[in-house]
């Protein structure tokens, strides 16, 4: 099965209401206060610089990269903070990964990423 449509699967099911996503870390969406949270979005949105929106792209936030590893160090790992990389999510982490791993025509096993069980009530 090619890894695009098993990914695009998974996440197509995780939209059933039917379903529990047990693999998944993500909140019931009626969990959240909507209202509460378009006025918050709303007022954020109008300070907003623009450029805001880019500047931590990969490699990512310096000043986190280099907490990041400080924390390493505090646990005795010499760390970079140029070898440490942030990304928006593990997808984006593990396309970069596989960009810089593989070749073309090379074969990638991944296990199933999540289990779906129906929800009773």
């Amino acid at each position: 099965m090619d890894i695009n449509d098993l990914v695009f699967e998974v996440l197509q099911a995780s939209k059933s209401r039917e379903l529990v996503p047990l693999g998944m870390a993500v909140a019931d969406p009626a969990l959240f206060p909507h209202p509460q949270l378009g006025r918050a979005l709303a007022s954020c949105m109008r300070k907003l610089d623009p450029f805001s929106t880019v500047a931590d792209l990969p490699p990512g936030n310096e000043a986190l990269r280099r907490a990041i590893a400080q924390r390493y160090a505090s646990d005795g790992l010499a760390v970079d903070p140029q070898e440490i990389i942030i990304t928006t999510g593990a997808m984006e982490a593990l396309s970069l990964s596989l960009q810089v791993l593989t070749e073309p025509g090379d074969w990638v096993v991944v296990e199933s990423p999540i289990s779906m069980a129906p929800c009773r009530p």
